[in-house]
C-alpha cells in the first residue's frame, strides 16, 4: 500500500504546494482512495482478498492481489501527439523534466515510466502550452524503501533505461530516467512528434522498431551500442585537438584515425544501435581506437550513479536553455 498511487499523489501534493511555478504539471489529487462495498451491516474494501478469502493459503498465494482504487486528478491534458512543432516540444519536455526534478528532490520519489503515454500537455485559455507529468502507478517512494537496490524491472518498454532492461544489481536514480527521456526523443525523431505506435510499412524495418517488442537483453545491448557511439562522437572525436576519455580505458591510435569504430572486449561497434562489425584492418593503416583486454571499461550506467546530482543539473540546464529559444517560435 506504500506503493499507492493516491499515496504518492497525497504526499506529491503536499511537498509542492509552495511550488507555485510547478502548478499544473503534475496531477492534483482533488479526491481518490480505497473502494469499499457494503457486506451486511458492514463496509469492506473491494479487493481480490476479499473474493478469495474462501480459499486455501497456497491457492491464495497463487492468486495476484489487486485493489479497487477511484481517482479524481486536475488539471485535464491531451496526448503528447497534440503538439503542434518542434518548439512546442521541447517546452512541454523541459515543463515534464523541471517537474520530475523537483518531485525527486523535494518528495523523494523516482518516477520509472518517462514515456509518451505519460507526458500530457495543457493549452490554457492564453493560448501558453506546458507539459504534464502523469501516471505513478510505477513510482517508489525512496524515502521509504531506499535506493540500494534495483527493486524489479519496470516501466514502458522502448524508452526503459539499460539497468532497468538488464536489471543490473545497482540503485535506480533519476539518470535511468533522464535516459527514458533521451530513447523517447530518439523515438519521436525516427517516427514523428504527432505519430502513434502503430507503424505500417518499411518503417517497421528500422531497427529502433526492435525496442518496441524485442527481448529486453538485446534491447538494452542496442542501447549501449547507441550510448557508445554518442560518447564516442561526443568524447572521443579525432577531430578534436583535446580528448577526453571518460570512464573507459582505452588504448588510443596513432594519428588521425577513423573515429567511427570501437572494440570492446571482442565487439566492434559502427552502429548506433549497437550492431557489432566484422574485424578490420584501418584504411589509414593505424590501429583502431581499442579497449584493453586486461583493463575492461568502466561501465558508465554505473560509474554515473555517483554524479546523480550534478548530472540532472546539467540536463535540465540544457532543456533550460533550448526551452527558452523554443519560446521564440511559439
Amino acid at each position: 500500500l506504500l506503493r499507492s498511487e493516491v499515496v504518492l499523489l497525497r504526499k506529491i501534493g503536499d511537498k509542492l504546494k509552495e511550488h507555485k511555478k510547478l502548478d499544473g504539471l503534475y496531477p492534483r489529487l482533488e479526491a481518490g482512495g480505497w473502494v469499499h462495498r457494503g457486506l451486511g451491516d458492514n463496509q469492506v474494501l473491494d479487493s481480490t482478498r476479499e473474493m478469495i478469502s474462501g480459499l486455501s493459503d497456497e491457492q491464495q498465494r497463487d492468486t495476484p492481489f489487486c485493489l479497487h482504487v477511484r481517482y479524481a486528478m486536475t488539471p485535464i491534458g491531451k496526448p503528447l501527439r497534440d503538439v503542434k512543432s518542434v518548439p512546442e516540444l521541447i517546452i512541454v519536455l523541459f515543463d515534464v523534466m523541471r517537474c520530475y526534478m523537483a518531485i525527486n528532490n523535494e518528495c523523494e520519489i523516482l518516477h520509472r515510466d518517462i514515456s509518451n503515454n505519460n507526458i500530457m500537455i495543457v493549452r490554457t485559455t492564453t493560448g501558453r502550452i506546458h507539459g504534464l507529468l502523469i501516471d505513478f502507478d510505477c513510482a517508489l517512494d525512496t524515502s521509504l524503501e531506499g535506493r540500494a537496490v534495483r527493486p524489479e524491472r519496470t516501466g514502458t518498454l522502448p524508452f526503459m533505461s539499460v539497468a532497468n532492461l538488464e536489471e543490473l544489481g545497482i540503485k535506480q536514480t533519476a539518470l535511468d530516467d533522464w535516459e527514458s527521456l533521451l530513447y523517447l526523443v530518439c523515438w519521436l525523431g525516427t517516427f514523428g512528434i504527432n505519430s502513434s505506435n502503430d507503424h505500417p510499412g518499411n518503417i517497421k524495418k528500422l531497427r529502433i522498431h526492435e525496442w518496441h517488442d524485442g527481448d529486453p537483453v538485446d534491447i538494452a545491448s542496442k542501447k549501449r551500442g547507441l550510448a557508445q557511439a554518442l560518447h564516442r562522437k561526443l568524447f572521443m572525436n579525432n577531430k578534436l585537438v583535446s580528448k577526453c576519455h571518460g570512464a573507459l580505458k582505452i588504448k588510443p591510435g596513432a594519428g588521425n584515425d577513423d573515429d567511427n569504430h570501437v572494440t570492446i572486449g571482442s565487439r566492434n561497434y559502427d552502429d548506433v544501435f549497437g550492431e557489432p562489425i566484422p574485424q578490420e584492418s584501418s584504411t589509414s593503416g593505424n590501429p583502431r581506437t581499442t579497449i584493453q583486454p586486461s583493463a575492461p571499461p568502466t561501465d558508465p550506467f554505473i560509474e554515473r550513479a555517483k554524479y546523480v546530482d550534478k548530472i540532472s543539473d546539467d540536463l535540465i540546464d540544457i532543456l533550460r536553455q533550448y526551452a527558452i529559444k523554443a519560446l521564440a517560435f511559439i
